[in-house]
């Protein structure tokens, strides 16, 4: 059995979004659903909601980021594999089989494809041919449950918005984990992208400063883009150049700006965990 594990946000506005997906579950085979929340859940009709497949629900105050909602997701989730999508992520029909073929062809960590809202497609951006650790995302994650209880889960350390899914990927691919792209297991994400939020983009910024700091890797802080040296050179130079990137400007100094906010910040501390 297949466990979809799927982090509940706290604003109230996002009920269409999650119905659209329990329902898009239906009919897709043999799987659990365990949704994790930090607030008691606002959506009514999941009271009167009798879905084909077993649907669960946890509450949890101290769940403050995706993270620790993911790592309660899975162990309370029954499923040897464990495929962890937001709430604003609808599957496509045929989504639980691509991974179910996946998972008996090769015991790998997938990354499903999707399309926002917007209709623009993502596809992870390959090094060499091969997938990287910064393409890994939580709108469809995919893996053996041993997998994730080999690298130890989502860290907690990190709170605030992104970067958990980020840093899981890191120590996958430092593990020697396979990363693999899934283009047959198909989602709409229906929620904001993004790359199109500046405010989103700062915090992004921080927590890559915040990782970075964490390793204690100058490697990991080159490719995150966050290397003091980096650092330097963006804020620079990007306050005048980024009028002739477009809003792909914007975006990179306000990633700038949340790293250098916090350049000076003592390295997290805490079990990853």
């Amino acid at each position: 059995m297949i466990s979809v594990i799927v982090p509940l946000h706290p604003a109230e506005d996002r009920r269409e979004l999650l119905e659209a997906k329990l329902r898009a579950l239906e009919g897709q085979g043999e799987l659990e659903v365990v949704l994790v929340g930090s607030t008691p859940h606002p959506y009514t009709f999941l009271d009167a909601y009798k879905p084909p497949y077993p649907l669960r629900t946890i509450h949890d105050p101290q769940a403050g980021s995706a993270g620790r909602k993911r790592n309660r997701g899975a162990a309370a989730a029954q499923g040897e594999h464990l495929i962890f999508s937001d709430d604003d992520v609808v599957p496509e029909p045929g989504w639980l089989e691509a991974f179910r073929q996946a998972f008996a062809r090769e015991g790998a960590v997938y990354l499903g494809g999707f399309r926002f809202r917007e209709g623009h497609a993502w596809k992870p951006a390959l090094r060499l041919g091969r997938v990287g650790f910064n393409n890994v995302n939580g709108v469809a994650l995919g893996m053996p449950r041993a997998l994730f209880e080999r690298v130890g889960g989502f860290a907690e350390w990190l709170e605030g918005y992104g970067g958990e899914d980020l840093e899981f990927g890191y120590r996958l691919a430092r593990a020697g984990i396979p990363l693999r792209y899934l283009p047959q297991a198909q989602a709409r994400h229906l929620g904001p992208t993004p790359a199109r939020d500046l405010l989103k983009a700062r915090q992004a910024g921080a927590q890559a400063t915040r990782i970075a700091r964490y390793h204690k890797d100058p490697k990991l802080a080159l490719e995150l883009g966050v290397h003091p040296v980096q650092l330097v050179l963006k804020m620079t130079t990007l306050p005048w150049m980024k009028g002739l990137l477009g809003y792909t400007g914007d975006y990179e100094l306000a990633y700038a700006w949340g790293a250098w906010e916090t350049r000076y910040d003592p390295p997290p501390s805490g079990q990853q965990a």
